[in-house]
């Protein structure tokens, strides 16, 4: 689907049209915030560790006998103002701690709103007035002074504002009170924090106050509304302009509420129409974002069958490459394609679903995604560790809003944890499997029955958190939330006719047969008892899955586990259900067409590793083609591709029609591949745009498998005509550059700036500016800026964005110093390193030396290098300073005393205790990939060495997160231990232990019982390494 044509040819009534000058004269004098309760406020605590009566959270309490201090009140971190009391014992400290503070309010009739900030480490009950207004990570119901808090704050959680809007109606004139009680999730737990802030709107303001922090992002898109959403970091007024034409935004919506979270609903749209969108506020120079690439699509008539796409990511929230990965083989594969409906699946944002993981994980992931296209999402464990379902608090049910009245179709839910809506001809039901009753007689059960019984759309798709089957890093045979979900859920879907079942948790890909009537144990699936069709669902092989129109009862459906767009983490993936189960990284890309559904999964190199089409049509679906092919580097430039020679990717790839019109557009993924699928059938073309490449001869050789079948005066393809069903394949293009990229050069050893490889202009070197800015001393005919400075010849004029790099054989695996000697005579500037494409150093400062020929070294230590040739890219992330070289040492004081007589043994396995990366990523002989744990002090490593050994020592490669306290343990049968050498007083950062052992066994378990002093989080270990005696 590219763009619906009757989008640009719908009319459309505007329903409400303010002029910007009018919503100036409305606003102003807007209400601003002011504070009741300032952070770091005096209050009362009581930290004895009795049980209060309920009468505590009123004025009428007695509390003259209480301690008082200023916030932040707590133990264990060093950044508290007033340090309270644990008790007499550190394993058995106090659970509970209580806070009292007295504000006034003049005139309640004055008061908008409130909004409590509040900071909490690990859980709290907030009362205002003897009322409860707020719980954060307790349970829920009656508890008491020694009721445990539901989950341990740890790592950047606990410095985490937790947000809530309360109503000004508890409010009386005069004297006010706030009542906190804090509870630890454990009576070990290193420390507790508390402080918070109550903030009032009153006063005025001028508008217009506020830069933006977050979004805009879209919720509950429908035919006729869509909900925009933004965050500022001040408060102001809000406003969005939207109209048909980016040029002329005619109509606007306003709020008066003065706020940082942004909210303003859009209603009245026309269907199945694009509209472009700015938002800000009404003050001058009030808009904050808002140009061609802020629109979106509402969605067709219900019941109208228009074409859909949807993309779905499950347990994306990892923050690093292999989520961005995921997402950038989608941006190649959608192209110019318009995403109608981006769906996640759960554990959006690890590890905790806290609001600053929300920022990383996904506003900071999506940007372009979330401001054109609606998002709708399903409550995961980790997403759950912060939020509340039952009160639907947290991060999770502030950030999103989803329909709880019915708004977008289906039956009212009341709750937003579960819900429905329709798009087109498709309806959507969403549950929440993780904190909401799964039994027969919960609420959501009932709901989902009532709201499927009434649904009529073509398609029924369901979604939600912990799949029914799997066999990957969770079992469903085992875990009982997803057992609920398979005896209780499954078989009122398949009753009443659902189609397609999403899933989640577990850190793979993993596709069912077209099945039904499955409700027990793995091992009781039969295919001739469960399988409608046991085959793949290929439309261009064994046949599509098929069904009658309608929603018929036990027709088959097909059920996915797709929770590995962030992380893979194996398992069996031998469920007898399953068709294939992938431990790949991937995403879904559901399209729905008429009576057609068609479904990809493609992994994080833009690869399609499964398929299979749904048809109700009652006969075959429509039979479309595609046309598919590649780049490569073409280093012989005969146009003919050899075994050696490299796939390309992000060339520019565009799909013309026999009238000359762009199709589609797409790039290259990373294997260098491209594809347009679905097509129907007519004469195409394939245009590539080469760049800074030369296009290779076409049509040489006798396989044209293996040839460049491009034209080189017009970069284009010869006219393809596609028949129905067709799969025209190896439209390929061979891309060559004049110059030979290096050899590589020794590390350790010094590197100049200047001997950057051969291969030119984007291979080897990117530079802003045309020509060179200095002498040319390199005796290079290229564009990068050179000069003959008191050193040597050395780079200058370096801009933001360039780079350079150089291929390097590197001579021993370990921790290397690197010594970058640099000149700026300017404020100074930044840089970094990576090394076969990740960034190994972080962004570094690069200091002003005081004039372009002061060199000064910056000194990066320990930066983990392997062994073998590999790509080291300089980048410049700031402009003004000179590069003279890089200098590589060995560090040889990591204490490391092994030699020639001890042996490094083999580890064929390796578990943690927990893995926010997988534990196998510290055996792995890279010391840029590493293990990680989730935050807390406890946390413990074991590998498996395959047999017993005599043991000599154990070297361990930590990453930034190390221990304070940890032991060394051996075992012959992983459940017998022997401490073998216990280290205290570790310091944070980068390093590398060696730990001397002795003994004869097959298990090491390396136990971390204390975080180092500054680490705020868990541990992790980029490799670890175990030798024997001669």
């Amino acid at each position: 689907m590219t763009e619906h044509p009757q989008k640009k040819q719908h009319s459309y009534t505007v329903v409400k049209h303010i002029s910007i000058a009018l919503v100036l004269s409305l606003f102003s004098a807007l209400t601003v915030a002011n504070n009741l309760i300032d952070k770091g406020a005096t209050w009362r605590y009581l930290d004895n560790g009795s049980e209060l009566s309920s009468s505590w959270t009123t004025s009428s309490f007695n509390d003259t006998s209480w301690a008082q201090g200023a916030g932040q009140l707590g133990y264990g971190d060093g950044d508290e103002s007033t340090v309270i009391s644990y008790g007499d014992s550190r394993s058995s400290k106090y659970i509970t701690s209580y806070f009292r503070h007295f504000f006034q309010v003049t005139d309640t009739s004055t008061v908008d709103g409130l909004t409590l900030n509040l900071l909490r480490d690990d859980g709290a009950v907030v009362y205002l007035n003897g009322q409860e207004v707020f719980r954060s990570n307790l349970p829920q119901g009656s508890i008491n002074y020694l009721t445990p808090a539901t989950n341990a704050a740890g790592g950047s959680g606990e410095k985490e504002y937790f947000s809530k809007t309360l109503s000004a109606d508890l409010l009386v004139n005069g004297s006010n009170l706030i009542a906190v009680e804090v509870h630890q999730a454990s009576s070990g737990s290193s420390d507790v924090s508390f402080d918070l802030s109550l903030i009032t709107s009153a006063g005025e303001i001028s508008p217009g106050d506020g830069s933006l922090l977050r979004g805009p992002y879209l919720q509950m898109g429908s035919d006729s509304r869509m909900t925009i959403k933004w965050r500022t970091d001040g408060s102001t007024d809000s406003l969005v302009l939207y109209g048909t034409d980016p040029n002329t935004l005619d109509q606007s919506v306003s709020s008066s509420q003065v706020t940082t979270e942004h909210e303003v609903v859009l209603s009245g749209l026309s269907a199945d129409t694009r509209y472009y969108y700015s938002i800000g506020s009404t003050g001058n120079d009030g808009i904050l974002l808002g140009d061609n690439s802020t629109y979106f699509e509402t969605s067709p008539t219900p019941g109208t069958a228009t074409p859909t796409r949807m993309w779905v990511v499950g347990d994306a929230g990892t923050k690093n490459n292999n989520q961005r990965n995921v997402y950038n083989a989608y941006l190649a594969e959608t192209g110019s394609q318009y995403t109608d409906l981006f769906i996640m699946l759960g554990d959006n944002a690890y590890s905790d679903g806290l609001d600053h993981e929300y920022q990383e994980a996904v506003f900071d992931m999506y940007p372009q995604l979330l401001r054109t296209t609606p998002v709708w999402s399903t409550l995961g464990n980790h997403d759950g560790h912060s939020a509340d379902s039952e009160t639907e608090s947290g991060p999770y049910y502030d950030i999103f809003t989803f329909p709880r009245q019915g708004e977008i179709g289906g039956v009212a839910s009341g709750t937003e944890a579960y819900y429905s809506f329709d798009y087109g001809n498709i309806h959507f039901i969403v549950l929440d499997s993780f904190e909401t009753s799964r039994h027969l007689d919960g609420s959501m059960i009932s709901w989902m029955q009532n709201d499927i019984q009434q649904a009529t759309a073509d398609w029924t798709i369901a979604f939600w958190h912990h799949p029914p089957y799997t066999k990957g890093s969770h079992n469903s045979d085992t875990e009982s939330d997803l057992i609920q979900m398979r005896e209780n859920f499954l078989p009122i879907l398949e009753q009443n006719g659902v189609d397609l079942v999403l899933n989640g948790h577990s850190h793979s890909y993993e596709r069912t047969k077209f099945i039904d009537g499955h409700y027990g144990l793995s091992n009781t699936f039969s295919n001739s008892q469960h399988a409608i069709d046991a085959n793949g669902g290929h439309a261009d092989g064994t046949g599509a899955y098929t069904k009658a129109q309608g929603n018929p009862a036990h027709q088959g459906a097909v059920y996915i586990t797709a929770g590995s767009s962030g992380k893979k983490s194996g398992g069996a993936l031998d469920h007898a259900a399953m068709f294939t189960s992938l431990n790949e990284l991937g995403s879904l890309i559901i399209e729905v067409d008429g009576l057609t559904l068609n479904t990809r999964f493609i992994d994080d190199n833009g690869a399609v590793q499964d398929y299979f089409t749904i048809s109700k049509s009652g006969e075959l679906p429509p039979q479309k083609a595609s046309i598919s092919g590649l780049a490569w580097l073409d280093q012989d430039k005969n146009g003919i591709r050899n075994s050696n020679e490299t796939h390309l990717a992000a060339i520019a790839v565009q799909l013309i029609n026999q009238q000359g019109n762009i199709v589609a557009s797409k790039t290259t993924n990373g294997q260098g591949e491209y594809s347009f699928t679905n097509l129907n059938a007519g004469n195409y073309s394939i245009k590539f745009t080469p760049g800074i490449y030369n296009i290779s001869p076409e049509n040489q050789g006798n396989d044209r498998n293996f040839n460049s079948d491009i034209a080189i005066a017009t970069a284009t393809s010869p006219m393809l005509s596609l028949t129905a069903a067709s799969n025209t394949t190896h439209i390929d293009i061979g891309l060559y550059q004049d110059e030979i990229i290096s050899e590589g050069q020794a590390i350790p050893g010094v590197i100049l700036a200047t001997s950057y490889d051969q291969g030119g202009a984007g291979i080897s070197y990117y530079d802003t500016s045309a020509g060179n800015s200095g002498n040319s001393c390199h005796n290079r005919s290229d564009n990068v800026d050179t000069e003959q400075g008191s050193l040597g010849c050395n780079l200058g004029w370096i801009n933001n964005g360039e780079w350079l790099n150089y291929t390097v054989n590197i001579a021993e695996t370990g921790l290397y110093n690197i010594d970058v000697r640099l000149a700026s005579a300017s404020v100074g500037s930044a840089f970094h390193l990576e090394l076969d494409g990740e960034n190994i150093t972080g962004t570094i400062t690069a200091p002003a030396t005081g004039s372009w020929q002061s060199w000064q070294s910056k000194s990066l230590i320990n930066i983990g290098l392997s062994q073998g040739q590999h790509l080291l890219k300089f980048v410049a992330d700031g402009a003004q300073f000179n590069l003279y070289d890089l200098s590589f040492t060995l560090n040889t004081d990591s204490g490391d005393s092994s030699g020639d007589n001890q042996y490094l043994l083999p580890i064929v396995q390796a578990e943690g205790s927990s893995e926010l990366q997988a534990a196998s990523l510290a055996i792995d002989g890279d010391l840029t990939t590493s293990w990680s744990s989730y935050w807390g002090n406890s946390s413990w490593f074991i590998i498996d060495l395959g047999q017993a050994y005599d043991l000599a020592k154990v070297k361990i490669f930590w990453q930034q997160l190390t221990p304070s306290d940890y032991i060394i343990q051996g075992s012959l049968n992983n459940a017998s231990w022997d401490t073998l050498s216990q280290q205290t007083d570790g310091t944070f950062g980068t390093r590398t232990d060696n730990v001397s052992i002795t003994g004869h066994y097959r298990y090491i378990r390396l136990y971390a019982e204390a975080r180092s002093q500054g680490n705020t989080e868990g541990y992790e270990i980029s490799e670890i390494q175990v030798y024997s005696p001669e």
